[in-house]
Parts: structure tokens; C-alpha cells; sequence
């Protein structure tokens, strides 16, 4: 239970197993020379499903920073040994799972954050496609009365 199952490069997603950490998926990108990122947290070395699950988050922009949002299909065992798949993967043979998380009728994933309602399995995340290039910066103010400005500075355009 701690393989990727898949990253696809052309939908920026992985399907992962509950095993698998952030290194795990980070090497398995990094040694296919895959065009996607990951939005790690802080530590990085925990489970992936695991951090969506408890409603983690990490470093970048939205909608990535929110794992519970990003991921995108979940299959679950029920107590009773039923196996649920959400999102698109609940349709039989589904190439679109990681694609679309709303599938047909109603969403339950919310069911399996933070719950003992079955155990999962395995999880679809979108994965952020790689960008031409990258700066991280850091911004500072020296009077307090300044962050207002900063933040209206740099908040998204049409928010």
C-alpha cells in the first residue's frame, strides 16, 4: 500500500496508495523528468493521502495549498467490505478519474476526512504543472501599519 499507481503529466495528477509520502512522489517525478509539481507540506516527509485526509495543507497558490481540495477520486473499504470509488473512478473502467473529482450523483468524500467510515485506499491529487520558471521571494514591511498596502499590492488581480 505504498505505490504510485500513476502520475499523468498531460493532467497534472497521481494516484497514490496511503503509504506513499511526499519524497516517494517527489522521486518517482523527478526520476521520469515529469512536467508537474507537488505542493509539499511542512514537514515533507509525510504520507500524501495522509495529510489530505486531515485536512492539510502546503506552500503554494490555490487551489493546490488545500490537499483535502486538490485531491481528486478516493477508493475506500467500507466496514463491511464494500469497495466505493468516488469522482469519475466510480464508473466502470474510467480513464477520466483524476480528471473530474464530481462524477455522478452526490459527492461523499467529505465522509472520509477526518473519519472512521472506511479505510482509503487509494486517492487521485492534481499536481501542479511544472512552469517555465520559478522566484520565491520574501516581503517585508517596516512599520506595522504598512501590511495593508502590501497585501493590496500583492493580493490576485480582480479579487
Amino acid at each position: 500500500m505504498n505505490r504510485v499507481l500513476e502520475v499523468n503529466e498531460n493532467n497534472a495528477s497521481a494516484l497514490v496508495e496511503p503509504g506513499v509520502n511526499y519524497f516517494d512522489l517527489y522521486r518517482h517525478i523527478q526520476e521520469r523528468n515529469l512536467k508537474v509539481w507537488i505542493d509539499c507540506p511542512d514537514p515533507g516527509w509525510g504520507s500524501v493521502m495522509g495529510n489530505a485526509l486531515d485536512g492539510g495543507g502546503g506552500w503554494t497558490a490555490s487551489p493546490y495549498r488545500d490537499h483535502f481540495a486538490s485531491h481528486c477520486g478516493m477508493e475506500i473499504v467500507l466496514a463491511d467490505g464494500e469497495l466505493v470509488r468516488t469522482g469519475m473512478g466510480a464508473m466502470p473502467n474510467a480513464k477520466s478519474w483524476q480528471q473530474h473529482k464530481w462524477g455522478y450523483g452526490p459527492w461523499v468524500d467529505g465522509l472520509f476526512r477526518q473519519s472512521n467510515m472506511g479505510v482509503v485506499t487509494k486517492m487521485g491529487f492534481w499536481l501542479m504543472p511544472r512552469p517555465q520558471a520559478y522566484l520565491s521571494g520574501t516581503a517585508s514591511v517596516y512599520r506595522y501599519r504598512d501590511i495593508v498596502a502590501l497585501i493590496e499590492t500583492l493580493e490576485p488581480a480582480g479579487k
